[in-house]
């Protein structure tokens, strides 16, 4: 039997990157230090066609301990899709001293031709390098993307979460739409208005539940309690945090998936116990002219 089980490997040298799955973010790294992660993205994959995306900018520390904003001759980014046991090469990124250039290779770090293939799992078509921005806490910094359609076959999908998909095209002159969501969304925790807080969000904790869990809906959010998370106070190993209202002092509006989804950097909502907080996480798409919260991200946990 197929499995509905399938993650993004990723290993990185002297890079910052953002990893996206069909516009989602996945993981935005700052770690400059050599890592290998693998992510579970049972919930941002779906049937057939996908878009898996990558975001890099070149930074390295040197001898002297500064922080350099460019390639270094180690810096790479490689990054793989894992369904069923089965490794699948997406991205092979390494930075070419002598041309100055990124490049995107046919071999993996073992030096075994890359597989692009499998079963259920194919790299069918890929975009050039584009120049694009990369934030970095509130800061825009340039750097370089670059989009890859993968096709997944035998994968269970729930039409509902991806509505989103349908929505209105974001651009930078909706911040002040964007901003009134976040209110609304403050106004209803801080009410205790916890169903209208959480309703928007339940095609993403259905499939959610029915990926990682194998639940009902009403299972999951009872055994997880996630109703709790959209209290006006929130316990948290103890402490209780509490919602406050949006902080829009240093915002910077990050739009995604060629104007598809948008948050605010850094997070607007968030709850508060003395100098520790909790992040909301959100993501929107606009319907009709209006910012509906679908998707939380924990692409910044990493």
């Amino acid at each position: 039997m197929a499995s509905d089980k399938i993650s993004v490997s990723v290993e990185s040298t002297d890079v910052v990157y953002d990893v996206r799955v069909n516009g989602l973010p996945l993981i935005k790294s700052k770690d400059l230090s050599p890592r290998s992660l693998q992510i579970p993205a049972y919930h941002m994959f779906k049937e057939g066609s996908n878009t898996l995306e990558v975001n890099v900018m070149g930074v390295y520390e040197n001898k002297e301990g500064d922080i350099i904003k460019e390639f270094s001759d180690k810096s790479s980014l490689y990054v793989s899709i894992v369904k069923n046991g089965n490794k699948v090469d997406a991205f092979n990124l390494s930075y070419d001293a002598d041309k100055k250039v990124l490049v995107d290779g046919n071999k993996t770090y073992t030096g075994r031709v890359a597989q692009f293939a499998s079963d259920d799992v194919k790299v069918v078509k890929e975009d050039d390098f584009v120049g694009s921005v990369i934030l970095t806490g509130r800061f825009k910094n340039e750097s370089i993307s670059k989009k890859k359609e993968v096709v997944v076959r035998d994968f269970k999908t729930s039409k509902d979460f991806w509505i989103w998909r349908e929505g209105d095209h974001i651009d930078s002159k909706d911040i002040d739409l964007i901003k009134l969501a976040y209110e609304n969304q403050y106004q209803k925790i801080k009410s205790n208005n916890r169903e209208d807080a959480i309703k928007p969000l339940y095609p993403m904790y259905e499939l959610v539940a029915k990926k990682y869990n194998g639940t009902s809906l009403q299972e999951y959010l009872e055994e997880n309690n996630v109703i709790e998370t959209f209290s006006a106070v929130r316990t948290s190993n103890g402490n209780q945090y509490e919602i406050m209202p949006p902080d829009f002092s240093r915002t910077t509006f990050d739009i995604l998936d060629d104007g598809r989804l948008a948050r605010i950097f850094p997070d607007p909502l968030i709850w508060e116990f003395g100098d520790r907080k909790i992040d909301s996480r959100l993501l929107f798409y606009k319907k009709d002219g209006v910012f509906i919260p679908f998707f939380i991200s924990n692409d910044t946990d990493f």
